[in-house]
């Protein structure tokens, strides 16, 4: 920077243009020095096993059936010795009858025109199953993977939430699988299966809707008739069951489910491919090369996703549950169709075997079920949601749900004399049902509670949501504080060194003029950048005082899912992890000691010693 001649000192943007070229460098050193790795993703890839030789052209059954083995994976028995994978999807909630809102479709799709069929829509999932609903190997097993980190599943010691789970096909249902269970039709099902062919181990094909709910069916039949039957038991014999999965359970298994942050599963339309080609984790159609694929591959042919899934794009378009609606103004329209399809094929091009984009086929095409070459499915383990050990629970949450009592200090209004106004609004109805004579006026009063009820528990989701975007602005500020307060060090440091090696040699009215106003742009990016952080700081501050308008109880609850998402061991999940903390100190802070809460010491809090 400081070879060139003495008379002609470095201009001011260009000096600034060096400054920025050495800040990414300069941010990364304070981002190890915080203790925090590069960025990378949480979750670790699972990809099959690479072995020398030739692939054999006949499968054997673990091929056809678990042809990549995990430690997390959840076990079935079928028919002739074979058995069906499934792996967990954990739905964070705050009980029964709550549920995660997510956005399902594309943000681009490729085909713009076709908006109405796949454009991003909101829709609420939940699972059937706690961890005590669960055999006991499985809840060993959900239970270690969530203490030590399940994305954003609760911990199981977290009080304001809790993991509610469904399971999931790993793989699509092989050939091999598929007739093990048609065979459970046949005299001597039970005898030894026949050889495994080439096919076995591909994804079952040419099956329609009803075909695929009358294969589930008999699965579920034959498991129930074990001993042991090795399906989670709720009371008075009603046993979980399979089934083909909806569009919102398959999606959100699909593109990662739990181990993708909010953030990641709203905004982007493919899981993260760690840097690897998307042909790494899908069988599809590139029109670039030299041989197309003629068939399906063999299940577990490709690396898995985040949540350990194999080919939730490409291989077989995988039908669901759902019957067809149109995606119109982020809702789903009235009108219902035929069944969804859902990832794509072997057949299809990259952006066709998007998690998101999705396909209507009908049930009938002429005079037979419709069935495709490229066309299978992968199972559920689902659950009623209404067994009678949850009915006191249900009962209690749903007499909680809604209720909004008003703000202390509320004053009565003009109807004080009918109704206590500072009173819970739902209870004092209750009460006036109770002393009304009239038929005509309780269904009123009954049709105004339920009203009621309803507004209050959109008003809740509203506030709930509300308070996790001032939790995360709070944490993005803070981040944003100390990238200022690095820029603003490495604008200082500059200046002095070029004060030091170029200012004090210029020898002559022009060379001493360039320095001058080379000098005073420094000065004044500095003298910026200080504003920008005091604004910032003040944005930050603001925010940890609009915590008080939240329930505490509300805000610590969406604290502790904001915590669930940065439970990851990459650098991103770490550094936001230091900020979480310290905003979690703050609003306590306020919250108790309000005049202890200054700008001196959320500076002190945020920034190191030598960055204050």
């Amino acid at each position: 920077m400081y070879d060139q001649p003495l008379n002609t000192p470095p201009r001011p943007r260009r000096a600034l243009r060096q400054a920025a070229s050495l800040l990414a460098g300069v941010l990364f050193l304070a981002t190890l020095l915080a203790g925090a790795a590069p960025v990378g993703p949480a979750w670790a890839l699972e990809c099959p096993q690479v072995r020398g030789g030739l692939a054999p052209k006949t499968p054997t059954l673990d091929k056809a059936t678990n042809p990549n083995p995990s430690e997390l994976d959840i076990v079935l028995p079928m028919p002739g010795g074979g058995q069906m994978v499934f792996r967990h999807v954990c739905v964070p909630a705050s009980g029964y009858l709550g549920d995660l809102k997510l956005d399902l479709g594309c943000t681009d799709c490729s085909r713009p025109d076709l908006a109405f069929m796949e454009a991003r829509r909101r829709a609420h999932l939940a699972g059937a199953f706690l961890l005590e609903d669960l055999p006991p190997a499985w809840r060993e097993k959900l239970t270690k993977c969530a203490r030590q980190g399940d994305g954003r599943c609760p911990n199981p010691d977290d009080k304001t939430a809790k993991g509610y789970y469904y399971l999931i096909g790993k793989y699509e249902v092989s050939r091999q699988q598929w007739e093990a269970v048609r065979r459970l039709g046949q005299p001597q099902a039970e005898a030894q299966a026949p050889p495994l062919g080439p096919d076995d181990a591909r994804p079952m094909t040419n099956i329609s809707w009803l075909e695929a709910q009358q294969f589930a069916a008999a699965y579920t039949e034959w498991l129930l008739k074990q001993k042991p039957n090795p399906l989670p038991q709720f009371a008075d014999g009603r046993a979980a069951f399979l089934r083909l999965p909806t569009e919102a359970e398959w999606e959100y298994a699909a593109r990662g489910g739990q181990m993708l942050s909010e953030l990641q599963f709203n905004q982007e339309d493919m899981f993260p491919l760690q840097d690897k080609p998307l042909s790494d984790f899908a069988v599809f159609t590139d029109k670039g090369a030299a041989k197309l694929p003629e068939k399906p591959a063999w299940i577990g042919s490709r690396c898995a996703n985040p949540l350990g899934l194999f080919d939730t794009a490409g291989n077989v378009s995988e039908m669901v549950l759902d019957l067809f609606s149109f995606s119109v103004g982020h809702r789903v329209h009235g009108g219902i169709g035929g069944f969804v399809i859902k990832g794509g094929s072997y057949l299809k091009t990259q952006p066709e075997i998007l998690p998101g984009r999705r396909e209507e086929m009908p049930l009938y095409l002429g005079q037979a079920p419709y069935r495709a070459e490229d066309l299978g499915l992968r199972l559920v383990i689902a659950g009623i949601q209404t067994p009678r050990t949850r009915e006191q629970a249900l009962k209690g949450e749903w007499a909680k749900l809604g209720e909004q009592k008003p703000e202390a200090g509320a004053t009565p209004g003009a109807l004080a004399k009918e109704m206590d106004q500072t009173q819970d609004p739902i209870g004092q109805i209750d009460r006036m049902l109770k002393s009304a004579t009239n038929e005509a006026e309780k269904k009123n009063l009954k049709y105004l509670r339920d009203v009621m009820k309803a507004n209050n528990s959109i008003i809740a989701e509203q506030r709930a949501e509300s308070a996790k975007g001032v939790i995360r602005t709070a944490m993005f500020t803070a981040e944003s504080l100390l990238s200022y307060a690095v820029r603003r060090k490495f604008l200082e440091m500059t200046l002095q060194d070029f004060n030091a090696k170029v200012a004090s040699k210029a020898n002559d009215p022009e060379s001493q003029k360039r320095v001058e106003q080379t000098v005073a742009k420094f000065q004044q990016d500095i003298r910026r950048m200080d504003e920008i952080f005091n604004e910032s700081l003040n944005f930050y501050l603001d925010r940890v005082k609009e915590s008080r308008n939240y329930d505490p109880n509300v805000f610590k609850a969406q604290m502790m899912r904001i915590s669930d998402e940065l439970r990851g061991q990459d650098g991103l999940s770490k550094t936001f992890r230091q900020h979480w903390s310290m905003l979690e100190k703050h609003v306590e802070l306020y919250r108790s000691q309000p005049g202890a809460f200054t700008k001196a010491q959320v500076r002190a809090d945020i920034l190191p010693e030598n960055l204050r």
